[in-house]
């Protein structure tokens, strides 16, 4: 018997996308609450402190910039494809 796909119900789709937000949102808050609080106390400075903290949430400083181009190829339709391409820059640059 074939396992049920949780992708097909609108329901499937929202526990997904639940799932999805919570493995972005537990690194971040461990990154930045409680990998910072047990460097605090190892005695490591506010300056190194803040380049770990910076460094590992990078990515998320550049979501902006790839996620909508991740997208695109997954576009069906042609027009909405070459529209987002063609608007991305200006979003973009606009900040």
């Amino acid at each position: 018997m074939a396992k049920p796909n949780l992708l097909e119900s609108r329901n499937g789709r929202f526990i997904a996308f639940g799932f999805l937000y919570m493995s972005e949102g537990i690194p971040y808050g461990f990154a930045t609450t409680a990998m910072v609080m047990f460097m605090r106390l190892e005695g490591l400075s506010i300056e190194q402190i803040g380049g770990f903290v910076a460094a590992v949430l990078l990515p998320w400083g550049f979501k902006w910039a790839w996620a909508s181009l991740a997208v695109l190829p997954f576009l069906k339709n042609r027009e909405v494809r070459d529209t987002v391409a063609c608007l991305e820059p200006v979003r973009i640059s606009a900040g």
